[in-house]
């Protein structure tokens, strides 16, 4: 068998894959999905080294019960003990400086939150704080602010199909 044909379409196929527009995130993940991961760069965001089984919590008012939660969650093969939701009236006493470099957490959903709360240091918003520090986990803010059934089995599964999160 000739293999010069075939590692020269290997070749072409990986460099488009490298080159393309891609966040920081998708390419610490296309590096490690060719076991290349010696040559992630020390300054990589901090998510890259949490865990993908890690804990999911979710900021925010929810248009959807508990129980819808657990079972969306259960259909991707994510166990309910992985999920912690702060509601929307528990937000400002929530002291987010505890999300910095948190192994525990995989994942931070946020729907509609308060403006304020506290650990936000010079931020003026929390969503000003949870878009720009680079200390926590990747942060996904949910279709128009909305907690709804569509908008949270849409981002799970986004992850689980990229290999960000994985099933336990």
């Amino acid at each position: 068998m000739d293999r010069n044909p075939i590692i020269a379409e290997a070749i072409s196929s990986i460099t488009s894959e490298l080159i393309k527009d891609q966040t920081d995130e998708q390419f610490c993940m296309l590096l490690e999905k060719y076991d290349l991961t010696n040559l992630i760069p020390q300054t990589a965001p901090y998510f890259y080294d949490t865990q993908k089984n890690g804990n999911i919590i979710m900021f925010g008012d929810s248009k959807i019960k508990t129980k819808e939660i657990h079972g969306c969650l259960k259909s991707y093969g994510i166990s309910k003990d992985r999920f912690e939701h702060i509601k929307y009236d528990e937000v400002t006493n929530y002291n987010f400086k505890n999300l910095e470099y948190n192994n525990n957490y995989r994942l931070i959903l946020v729907g509609p939150v308060p403006h304020s709360a506290k650990g936000m240091g010079d931020n003026s918003s929390v969503m000003e704080w949870l878009t720009n520090n680079r200390n926590i986990v990747k942060t996904i803010i949910l279709d128009n602010l909305k907690i709804t059934k569509t908008s949270f089995k849409s981002a799970i599964e986004k992850e689980v199909e990229s290999g960000y999160l994985v099933q336990g």
